[in-house]
């Protein structure tokens, strides 16, 4: 009986051993090496020598960042005392720890340039030694007046400090300006200093009477200096003095005058001189578009002629005649009306018409707060497009000329031009921060493997709950019943060196050793601070007869160099899967009903999974197209029939540090009129 117990214990002791060790595919339950990672509280920080970045070395979910060494990435590579890091040099770094002889992967932190900019509360003084101008200047955003000293910027070798931020003289002329906090400047900022040298009429018309007079009046800065004045005609091109600073004549027309003053001269005055034989007059002059005027004529002192005349109307160098007494303006501008009655030319009426309508359009309604994105706008009025109007950022400030806009604060935008009285309606822009991070989680599993119906389930977790962080992608070798031709799955297998199935990975970085949808959440987590989102992409797809086209767009908010990838998945597919319950082998079915999710059935062209094709620099804020098609009249897999209406395009961006390349960012949309554009953080 006693042998007997002895038997049995010792059958039961081999059968336990032959199942521990019967399947390579568990050999990542094995211990692995340390996992070292670094962490920084943000992946930015100010080059002043002050503003500091702190790291954390994690070993194993512990904080060893007090035995721990954290190594700045260069040539030659150095280290940083303590956990802080600060510079007064701008420039991308890179970082990495060693914990023993364990290494964390790498971790960008960006040091930006400080900004110093001073502005002033006005382009323009009166040089009296009364008005002055006051001078703002920030450092980044930050006001530090008190602090900078603004420099009057003379010549080369002669620059005089102001003694604070204000400034005034009674010398007219251009000065400009500079300001300088620590060890930076400003660019410059022109104030012109002038004299205002007006001059009034007392009527503008008088009769061709040689009696009916105009008198002027000449002011420098509200001074009357009348008497001190000479007072000009503009003739066939030369400019007269004339006696005094009262005018008439006997010759009717138009005559424009200037008063001049110690050699500075004001704005041109017009006067008309009305032949008394023909006057027109206006029901008015300032009308809008489409909208009649109409003109009434007298000849003498009495007689109406309204209905003999010949009415005439100047508009851009062109003279047209009118039949009739009315006419309506068809665009805007300024225009001049005369009639002419028995070879008589009458006065002249200058008309001003205002346009009916203004149009504000933009082409495109979303940047990016970088300072390099911007937007571009478009001004029509009455349909005409015109570059002269006024753009306002509404309850700030006007744009100036060049129609377009950028900024560095992310926000909501309200614009709208203005052209003379009329306004547009409103357009919206909206500046938003970086893009949003979404990761992609890739599995090597196949139908014939027991063991994947866990990793798959952690996925399609993954999937159905947080599908706007992590897109999924299965990839099968092609024995697999859900293997297709088009992607080269041995090809991925033998980078990563995969023993055995199930393999999970994320962003091409971080390798799954927990088969849950905590470990493939815990990873995406890891990968938005070693590998910190640098740009965004946009898809749109169609599907045609034997062909699908894809274009995407992609857009950088940090200059690097950049790939990308595109792959076909389809979801909710049944086909049988093998599976081992409790991972017992012996126990092993086929379960006809089982769904799979996010397959991988066609690639982009020319586009390797683990490195994509390369797209090269893209500057901050430029945006890249790259389209292409791929066609669906081919067998990939002879196991299936492809449903298209289930198939997502799954692209993502990749950056290359060192000797690989790691996933920056992704999106996803449906291969059939589909359609995703960039996501920014909220």
């Amino acid at each position: 009986m006693k042998l007997k117990r002895i038997i049995v214990n010792f059958l039961c002791i081999l059968l336990y051993s032959v199942l521990y060790i019967s399947c390579s595919e568990k050999n990542e339950d094995l211990v692995p090496d340390p996992v070292v990672s670094l962490k920084a509280d943000r992946n930015y920080l100010k080059s002043n020598g002050i503003d500091a970045v702190t790291f954390t070395v994690d070993v194993d979910g512990t904080d060893a960042s007090n035995s721990s060494v954290i190594h700045i990435k260069g040539d030659p590579n150095t280290t940083i005392s303590g956990t802080k890091f600060s510079t007064n040099v701008p420039g991308s770094y890179t970082f990495y720890a060693t914990h023993g002889l364990h290494k964390s992967p790498e971790i960008q932190v960006d040091a930006s340039a400080v900004v110093v900019l001073m502005t002033a509360d006005t382009a323009s003084i009166k040089a009296n030694g009364i008005d002055i101008v006051t001078f703002s200047v920030t450092e980044d955003g930050t006001d530090v007046s008190d602090k900078a000293t603004i420099i009057r910027r003379i010549d080369e070798n002669d620059n005089s400090p102001l003694t604070d931020n204000t400034f005034s003289t009674k010398k007219p002329g251009i000065y400009s300006f500079y300001a300088t906090y620590g060890d930076y400047t400003s660019p410059d900022v022109q104030i012109n200093a002038t004299v205002y040298l007006k001059m009034r009429a007392d009527t503008t018309s008088i009769k061709a009477n040689g009696k009916d007079a105009v008198t002027f009046t000449v002011t420098a800065d509200e001074d009357d200096i009348t008497q001190e004045a000479e007072i000009m005609l503009i003739e066939d091109g030369n400019a007269i003095k004339i006696d005094s600073n009262v005018f008439v004549s006997n010759i009717y027309g138009n005559y424009e005058f200037f008063a001049q003053y110690d050699d500075m001269a004001s704005d041109t005055v017009s006067i008309e001189v009305l032949n008394i034989n023909l006057l027109i007059t206006a029901d008015r002059t300032t009308v809008s578009t489409n909208e009649s005027i109409t003109v009434t004529a007298i000849s003498g002192e009495t007689t109406d002629v309204t209905s003999e005349i010949v009415l005439h109307v100047v508009h851009d160098d062109t003279d047209e005649i009118i039949d009739g007494n009315t006419f309506t303006p068809s665009s805007f501008g300024s225009y001049t009306i005369f009639a002419v009655y028995d070879d008589v030319q009458s006065n002249s009426i200058d008309i001003e018409v205002l346009p009916a309508n203004i149009t504000l359009s933009v082409d495109k309604d979303q940047i990016i707060a970088s300072g390099t994105d911007s937007a571009t706008f478009t001004v029509s009025v009455d349909g005409k497009s015109i570059d002269d109007a006024v753009i306002y950022i509404k309850d700030y400030m006007a744009l100036p000329p060049g129609y377009k806009f950028s900024s560095f604060t992310p926000g909501t935008y309200i614009f709208y031009a203005q052209f003379g009285d009329i306004k547009s309606e409103d357009v919206v822009i909206t500046v938003n921060s970086k893009f949003f991070k979404q990761s992609v989680a890739m599995e090597a599993v196949a139908t014939w493997c027991g063991y994947s119906p866990q990793m798959m389930q952690a996925f399609f977790s993954v999937h159905k709950n947080n599908s706007d962080k992590v897109q999924i992608m299965s990839i099968h070798p092609y024995d697999s019943d859900l293997g297709s031709s088009d992607v080269k799955t041995e090809d991925f297998i033998d980078f990563y060196n995969i023993g055995s199935y199930p393999f999970g990975i994320v962003d091409l970085d971080e390798k799954l050793y927990s088969r849950t949808p905590e470990a493939v959440l815990s990873a995406h987590n890891r990968m938005k601070y070693i590998h910190p989102v640098a740009a965004g992409i946009a898809i749109e797809s169609q599907k045609y007869d034997d062909n699908i086209s894809i274009t995407l767009k992609i857009k950088a908010y940090y200059t690097h160099e950049y790939s990308v990838c595109a792959v076909i998945v389809e979801d909710s597919i049944i086909k049988p899967q093998r599976i081992y319950p409790n991972n017992s082998m012996a126990l092993a079915y086929y379960d006809s009903t089982f769904m799979h999710f996010g397959v991988a059935t066609y690639t982009m062209p020319d586009a390797p999974i683990t490195s994509g094709k390369s797209l090269g620099t893209i500057e901050a804020g430029q945006e890249v197209t790259e389209s292409f098609s791929i066609a669906t009249n081919r067998v990939v897999t002879s196991k299936r029939t492809i449903n298209y209406s289930n198939c997502r395009v799954v692209a993502y961006i990749m950056r290359k540090e060192g000797d690989k390349y790691y996933i920056n960012n992704a999106n996803t949309c449906p291969v059939v009129d589909g359609y995703v554009d960039y996501k920014y953080e909220q």
